[in-house]
């Protein structure tokens, strides 16, 4: 009879330390001093790298901070004024779930002076669990110190391995780019994108549609002007070698020096050019 005595004590126990967790559970996850307070402990488990000011909302969702910080000894990041609506019960069956993601702003800076020779190749890009956007804004992005990419806006999705960004649209000074991308996150990293670039050279409209494919060490890419000049280019890229590019084919037809130089004679011009990178037995010799 007593330790059936001690046993429903211990039964009660184990029931009170259970709606107790289960309770401050919902609290952090239910409430804005749950969000402030994860944000803390978020800032105390990365020894201050992550920093996240003025948090609003609830990790339920939805949720804003003012401004985002992480910095260690390779990277500097900085974003304002992100806002994210979510389902946070899909991490129950292994997917991340974001119905919109929005930043007024991102900066990257890279820390770490850059290593002579190319950049090696990443071991793996999968991800630990299916991934969606429903729909990501950026409204500027700058990447140490460069142009500001602006107007960013794309839709993800990913099952682990492999990965898809469509309805990509961006914009860089008076150049508009849309288009997707897919990516297979397993070596050899196969890729595919089809993209559509509009923009001015010399106040001259200028529309290309461009399509690559391959994988991320070796990408054949073909280009066709639509408008501003009739032509195309076929190039194969290797991003991650010595040199950036392994040959390249240019075919322009019907090329005004006029419309483009002032001064420069009318004529009508036919430009072909075959460019091949040089291989490692000829720049030893």
């Amino acid at each position: 009879m007593a330790r059936f005595h001690y046993f429903r004590w211990f039964l009660a126990f184990l029931l009170l330390s259970l709606g107790l967790a289960t309770g401050g559970l919902a609290w952090l996850a239910s409430s804005e001093s749950g969000l402030q307070t994860t944000g803390r402990l978020l800032a105390s488990v990365t020894d201050g790298q992550l920093s996240l000011g003025g948090l609003k909302g609830r990790l339920l969702g939805p949720l804003s901070v003012d401004e985002l910080r992480w910095r260690d000894k390779d990277l500097a990041l900085s974003a304002r004024g992100v806002e994210l609506g979510g389902t946070p019960s899909a991490l129950l069956h292994s997917r991340l779930e974001i119905g919109t993601l929005r930043a007024a702003a991102l900066t990257v800076d890279t820390l770490t002076p850059s290593t002579p020779g190319p950049t090696p190749l990443p071991d793996d890009l999968t991800l630990p669990l299916a991934v969606s956007i429903g729909q990501l804004t950026l409204d500027s992005l700058i990447v140490d110190g460069g142009t500001p990419i602006t107007d960013i806006a794309a839709r993800l999705t990913s099952g682990g391995q492999h990965h898809t960004i469509d309805a990509l649209a961006l914009r860089a000074g008076d150049v508009s780019v849309g288009g997707k991308i897919a990516l297979d996150g397993r070596a050899p990293f196969a890729v595919r994108a089809d993209a559509e670039i509009r923009g001015e050279v010399e106040q001259r409209p200028m529309v290309l549609t461009v399509e690559a494919g391959g994988t991320l060490a070796r990408l054949d890419l073909s280009a066709q002007a639509r408008q501003g000049v009739d032509g195309q280019l076929r190039t194969v890229l290797t991003p991650f070698a010595e040199m950036p590019f392994h040959t390249a084919d240019i075919d322009l037809r019907d090329v005004d020096p006029s419309a483009w130089a002032a001064g420069a004679p009318r004529a009508r011009l036919d430009i072909k050019a075959q460019l091949q990178a040089a291989d490692e037995d000829d720049k030893s010799a």
